[in-house]
């Protein structure tokens, strides 16, 4: 690819996630042409290193400007977890491919109808624009303000539903548009942060902060570039979408861990095994409630072991 098409590629995706974002903030109204504009202009401006604090604190009245009902969305972050204790709980082969499969079949199918039922206003095959990923045993997507939540519980629902026993960890975070370009940032009205009156904490205030010994050991940890980056390195090296992805990914964690970090409940599948049950033949964890044909022999499987 030359590099005229690769900047036409880019301009297009660049414009495909405009209007997704745009779409999101606004949702269930559409965006105006001007909105998707300021959301194309955040995308295209300067990188965090080359950006100061009046930069962004510019940028902020112009987005406050565009959208005056808030400019903050959600992002979803979620997938399947302790894959290798689903797929290989039984030795046998068919179950281990069909665990396999069931898996991918969900992670990779099922995204766009979660997220098209609970968006129902948009027209059908619309929300999957939302879905940034979709592989891999993990989903990433963009949500309107308050769908977060509800998205995530859908996650790890869908999974137990359709898989009765593979584990899944499902979590969300509300962004603010400037914070898509430029990582987390602390605002002046950061319990409302819908408004914003400024951006509170850039490079001036990190190197303040990095001359105090004890706010330094609390700092390096996240800040953690290299010992010879520079202060102002080590911050700005963070500041971009990752930075949202860490965040993310360490919320997930702690979901994946059991500790309820999120505030929802966490779904389990229980299959009693009662004393004058049939053991699955495949699994021997739970009850058998089919007989089913797997190659040249009929087998007692439990659900579970039935759908892989």
């Amino acid at each position: 690819m030359d590099d005229q098409a690769q900047r036409t590629a880019a301009e297009a995706a660049t414009l495909n996630w405009s209007l997704v974002v745009a779409a999101c903030l606004t949702y269930p109204q559409q965006p105006t042409p001007r909105q998707i504009e300021v959301v194309r202009a955040v995308f295209e401006r300067a990188s965090p290193e080359s950006v100061e604090q009046l930069y962004l604190q510019a940028l902020q009245i112009e987005i406050t400007a565009a959208f005056p009902r808030g400019d903050t969305l959600a992002l979803v972050y979620g997938g399947a977890t302790k894959i290798k204790e689903y797929v290989f709980e039984s030795p046998r082969l068919p179950e281990i491919r069909g665990a396999s499969a069931l898996l991918d079949w969900v992670n990779t199918e099922q995204p766009p109808r979660i997220w098209q039922n609970m968006l129902h206003e948009w027209p059908a095959g619309k929300a999957e624009d939302c879905l940034i990923y979709k592989s891999g045993g993990s989903i990433l997507g963009f949500a309107p303000k308050g769908y977060g939540v509800a998205l995530a519980e859908a996650i790890e629902r869908t999974y137990t539903e359709q898989t009765l026993t593979a584990k899944s960890a499902a979590v969300s975070r509300q962004v603010a548009l400037l914070e898509l370009r430029y990582g987390r940032l602390f605002r002046r009205d950061e319990h409302d942060n819908i408004n914003g009156r400024g951006i509170a904490y850039w490079v001036a205030e990190f190197e303040r902060d990095w001359q105090d010994e004890a706010l330094q050991k609390v700092l390096a940890p996240y800040y953690y570039l290299g010992e010879h980056t520079s202060v102002r390195e080590r911050f700005l090296g963070r500041k971009n979408f990752g930075e949202l992805i860490t965040l993310l990914a360490t919320a997930y964690n702690r979901r994946r861990d059991e500790q309820q970090a999120e505030g929802a409940s966490f779904p389990v599948a229980f299959s009693p095994l009662l004393p004058w049950a049939v053991k699955c033949e495949s699994s021997d964890m739970r009850g058998a409630v089919v007989e089913a044909q797997v190659g040249d022999e009929k087998r007692r499987l439990s659900e579970a072991s039935a759908r892989k």
